[in-house]
């Protein structure tokens, strides 16, 4: 008897563990380029360098230090963003943007004409069009879905039918409130791939963020993966349910 309620047991503990593993991958998401060790930096959605190569239209604060130049990067997360610089990598918030120690310009020089490029405050622009609100929100459904199954998992406690529909519900809104994300995030990576090269006149070289592009769908799936399997669960629990009714009469 105890092993078979084991076995009954053993989809809602997959559940869990499926939801654990996603809030993991949600929360690191979030924290890309919290800090300086390569599991938070390396976690970036995008990332801006100046391009060496074409560097005859330009001058480095002054000078035409290209080596200075091609070793200065940032690397863009949704609340935090790594400078990389002269061998050492700076992470902050884009709330302490202004603090940020010095960091290398270009003016661009066409004619009488000059302009300024600020990788700083292109990644301030990038940060803009991403919603870190909906990452937050995404990961507070995911948290909420797991306490549901915790519940249903502990015996002796009333509700499991309705913790187990909460369950499926919160389930279905985190699909389409993070598969939107998920798109939002990839059309705005993909869009500054291919916008900002060229409206830098290819003063700029933008690098997207493999690991980033991957827990996102890998976290969507998931989510998709544990709506499925509850609903079933629900749909199974819900039959028995009718049929042990049913015997009664």
């Amino acid at each position: 008897m105890g092993v078979l309620s084991i076995v009954t047991k053993l989809p809602n503990f997959f559940i869990i563990i499926v939801l654990f593993i996603t809030t993991f991958l949600l929360s690191f998401l979030l924290l890309s380029c919290y800090q300086e060790a390569k599991a938070y930096s390396g976690a970036f959605l995008t990332s801006f360098k100046f391009n060496r190569d074409e560097m005859s239209l330009v001058t480095f604060n002054g000078t035409t230090d290209n080596e200075q130049l091609s070793g200065f990067s940032i690397d863009i997360g949704y609340l935090n963003f790594c400078v990389n610089y002269n061998n050492d990598t700076t992470c902050s918030s884009f709330d302490n943007i202004a603090k940020l120690n010095y960091y290398p310009l270009i003016q661009v020089v066409n004619g009488d004409d000059e302009s300024t490029i600020d990788l700083v405050k292109l990644a301030k622009k990038f940060n803009d069009m991403c919603f870190s609100y909906v990452l937050m929100a995404a990961l507070i459904l995911v948290l909420a879905a797991m306490a549901m199954m915790f519940w249903i998992m502990i015996p002796l406690l009333p509700g499991k039918k309705l913790a187990r529909k909460t369950a499926s519900a919160m389930l279905l809104l985190n699909g389409i409130l993070w598969g939107v994300g998920s798109m939002l995030q990839h059309e705005a990576v993909k869009a500054s791939a291919y916008l900002v090269p060229i409206s830098s006149i290819n003063l700029i070289k933008v690098q997207t963020g493999i690991r980033a592009e991957s827990m996102t769908w890998v976290a969507f799936c998931f989510i998709c993966v544990c709506f499925i399997g509850n609903t079933i669960l629900l749909v199974k629990e819900t039959k028995i349910a009718k049929n042990d009714q049913g015997s009664k009469y």
